[in-house]
């Protein structure tokens, strides 16, 4: 074999030998991001998840408690016009707390990884021809990228729902300790003054308060952080929201001083 020929050759092995290890090298970082992508993604979810159904617990008991309310009011007497609240009002449906895993992120719509379950043997498969398959190497590559950066944009979807989830949580932990300090001292009053003409002014105080307490607890347990948009998807209301809870806020802390 001519000398030229044994060198062409040995070219060409080389350099699909060098372009083999390279494949393998991008074939590798690649499944590196992916996997870490994909594991911040479950991570991230999980905690949604357990945020959510905090606040589907606390939902629960808050409205346990407002039968403690319902009781003591229907104790007292001669009520006037403007504290009369009928029990149906309060009387709210309880949470089941399997319908919190009803619950369908529209994190999950960004993910269109059906497509990339054989990717990466595509990828690992594209890169053993080296050179003659490089440009199936780097199209299967930017197949990976594209998921990549989905799932990242889910991940940040359920980050900031989550954020959300945490401030609703927060305000209304806050709301119900208030209003079960509130109705315990009602309870007591109660026991001993069931005529409400029998009230004292700081007594009328207490009533009021835990009725807008009541109301207060009645509206967070209400907000909804997820709305349709125009394209059909769950959108999160997080303005929406954080306007209510400021206002609630503002109402809560009058009510404290």
């Amino acid at each position: 074999m001519p000398l030229t020929l044994l060198g062409g050759a040995a070219g060409f092995l080389g350099g699909a030998i060098v372009s083999h290890v390279r494949n393998k090298r991008a074939v590798k970082q690649a499944e590196q991001a992916f996997d870490a992508s994909r594991r911040k993604l479950a991570e991230e979810e999980d905690l949604t998840k357990k945020a959510l159904y905090k606040l589907g617990l606390l939902k629960y008991q808050v409205w346990e408690g407002f039968d403690r309310f319902s009781q003591a009011f229907e104790k007292i007497k001669n009520r006037p016009q403007f504290t009369k609240v009928r029990r149906e009002q309060i009387s709210l449906p309880k949470l089941e707390l399997a319908e919190l895993e009803k619950l369908s992120f529209s994190a999950k719509e960004c993910l269109a990884l059906g497509a990339l379950a054989g990717g990466f043997g595509m990828l690992a498969f594209a890169a053993v021809y080296g050179i003659m398959e490089h440009k199936k190497v780097q199209r299967v590559k930017v197949q990976v990228e594209q998921s990549i950066e989905r799932m990242d944009q889910a991940r940040d979807y359920l980050s900031k729902l989550r954020e959300l989830i945490l401030a609703v949580t927060k305000e209304l932990d806050i709301l119900n300790r208030f209003y079960i300090q509130q109705v315990t001292i009602l309870e007591e009053i109660v026991q001993e003054k069931q005529g409400y003409h029998f009230f004292s002014e700081e007594d009328k105080v207490i009533l009021d308060n835990t009725i807008m307490l009541v109301k207060l607890l009645h509206h967070v347990c209400g907000l909804q952080l997820l709305a349709k948009g125009r394209d059909g998807k769950d959108t999160i209301q997080s303005w929406p929201v954080q306007r209510e809870l400021a206002q609630v806020k503002e109402a809560r802390i009058s009510l404290a001083g």
